[in-house]
């Protein structure tokens, strides 16, 4: 994959992603591109499936460590907490595109069977998930919660001009083709899919779930909750919220 001067460019960068630094234990650190990203691999089930997670913006891989590993080690999954660049423990800095290629270096160095993956991700991570999903395109499982059907969208709402970094607008629009054609990445991938989201979420409507859905190949399924917004969906749906994520991958 090449690299794009504009969808990296550090304006984008500075004004859609919002990381922080917090440091947890056992981390697992894999180097891929120049950075060295502080990922969390917990692999107690060998033969068995792994969820690879890749969390929202403005969070870390240890928001989730206080119940993710536990709930997945009961049920039976491995499980890998993607960190992205400049997150957490990560060296380097958000990189739009270039995080792209860090997804397909790290689910490369994992060395797991393309089966055996189940790619998980919410709200900014369902962009990087759903890439996962187009490189690996026969892997078991997709999970997309408060995902995002149109980073196009998402990205112009926080840049006010396209010649704020060098570029027309034809220009951005070819990248975002290039690089995140959202329908075209599903309508490659071939396992299972699950998309989640809320009537509530006021940050990415719930017509990002329906366009999502309407993208996506059978066997598939949809749940819009009723309560919750955004930020509060998973605490607020907690049993009902992994209840279904698991009956939807035992199905």
């Amino acid at each position: 994959m090449k690299g794009s001067l504009k969808l990296n460019h550090p304006l984008i960068a500075q004004r859609y992603f919002f990381p922080r630094h917090e440091p947890f234990k056992d981390v697992y650190f894999v180097e891929c591109n120049g950075v060295k990203l502080s990922c969390y691999y917990q692999n107690d089930h060998p033969g068995s499936k792994t969820i690879v997670f890749f969390h929202g913006n403005g969070e870390v891989v240890a928001d989730y460590l206080d119940f993710f590993p536990s709930i997945f080690d009961q049920a039976g999954y491995n499980l890998f907490l993607f960190e992205f660049r400049g997150y957490g423990l990560s060296t380097g800095s958000p990189l739009l595109v270039e995080m792209l290629k860090d997804v397909e270096s790290v689910l490369k160095q994992l060395e797991i069977e393309e089966k055996d993956f189940i790619f998980y991700g919410r709200s900014v991570g369902s962009m990087y998930a759903i890439h996962a999903a187009s490189l690996f395109p026969n892997a078991y499982a997709l999970i997309l919660e408060s995902g995002m059907a149109d980073v196009e969208e998402r990205i112009l709402m926080r840049l006010n001009d396209p010649s704020d970094i060098g570029a027309t607008y034809e220009e951005l629009q070819a990248e975002f083709k290039t690089h995140f054609n959202t329908e075209a990445k599903l309508k490659s991938f071939k396992g299972r899919s699950f998309a989640m989201h809320t009537f509530n979420d006021q940050l990415v409507s719930v017509e990002h779930a329906e366009k999502l859905y309407s993208f996506l190949n059978e066997p598939k399924k949809k749940e819009i909750f009723e309560r919750g917004d955004h930020n509060t969906i998973f605490f607020t749906n907690r049993d009902v919220y992994f209840n279904l994520i698991f009956d939807f991958l035992r199905e």
